[in-house]
């Protein structure tokens, strides 16, 4: 009979060295060993939940109408439909996330974090001001930004866009060069939102929305300046 090779991992080494009497030096290495060990676990079971996620997430379709002036200017689908939508597929590959609002200097930041039930997470944060735009009281300006910065940084984290309600597929943007460009576009969008106006607001937000290449460049260099 052939001898069996025995693979160690380091929790039964320092089963192993606690019963060979090791000293406290000793122990505390190996201690460290399975911690890392657990680590490197954890993350590789966290990006095979990931993968698992992007095979199966629903397709998201934009369904809310936001009216200007008296005329529909784009649809967008709102945090709580996507979330409804996506919640089920995410508990089902072992994923949650959850968010942590923090200020400073007047800025509000919000960090998603996506966890697995194995322990490894991953963090994706933006900040902007207040939105102020529209006549907004200072809690609704708070909750307004609140809301923005909470669906653009779960649609970043998850590799998550929505399409219009024409029956187009929706794009996984987490590989797309589009998407570089357009979340920067969103990113500095929600930055300096308080310093424009009211039609600025509604043409970038039907620009970012809408995925509107073409106009990136033209919005960020209007932006920059501001």
């Amino acid at each position: 009979m052939k001898n069996e090779v025995q693979i160690l991992n380091p929790l039964t080494l320092i089963e192993t060295a606690v019963k060979g009497g090791a000293g406290i030096e000793q122990l505390e290495k190996l201690m460290n060993l399975q911690e890392r060990h657990q680590k490197n676990i954890a993350e590789k079971e966290f990006h095979l939940a990931m993968n698992d996620f992007q095979s199966k997430k629903p397709k998201l379709v934009k369904t809310k109408d936001v009216i200007f002036n008296g005329s529909k200017k784009y649809n967008f689908l709102p945090l709580a439909d996507m979330q409804a939508l996506i919640d089920p597929v995410l508990s089902g590959c072992g994923l949650s996330y959850s968010w942590e609002q923090t200020g400073e200097n007047g800025k509000i930041k919000i960090t998603c974090m996506v966890s697995h039930i194995a322990g490894h997470s991953k963090k994706t944060y933006l900040e902007a001001s207040a939105d102020t735009s529209g006549g907004k009281n200072s809690i609704q300006a708070i909750g307004s930004a609140v809301s923005y910065l909470k669906r653009y940084t779960l649609e970043n984290a998850l590799g998550l866009a929505a399409a219009d309600d024409d029956g187009n597929t929706a794009i996984d943007l987490v590989d797309s060069s589009k998407f570089k460009i357009g979340f920067e576009l969103a990113a500095m969008f929600i930055m300096k939102r308080s310093r424009l106006t009211e039609s600025q607001v509604i043409n970038l937000e039907r620009i970012i929305i809408e995925s509107e290449e073409l106009s990136y460049t033209k919005a960020l260099t209007t932006l920059k300046t501001l």
